[in-house]
């Protein structure tokens, strides 16, 4: 998600879908904001999902 902040879209989102293949709780926003305890403002950023 670092990658997103940084303005890198394709390859932040390449590795959101890498990280949702390997895990399927990524896509539960307050797991990842709570339980991976991501800062604010990556948690908040939704990837679209194919």
């Amino acid at each position: 998600m670092a990658t997103f902040v940084n303005e890198k879209v394709s390859e932040a989102e390449s590795n959101w879908v890498a990280a949702v293949g390997l895990d399927s709780r990524y896509p539960d926003l307050e797991w990842v904001a709570n339980t991976r305890r991501w800062p604010p403002e990556m948690s908040i950023v939704k990837i679209s999902q194919p």
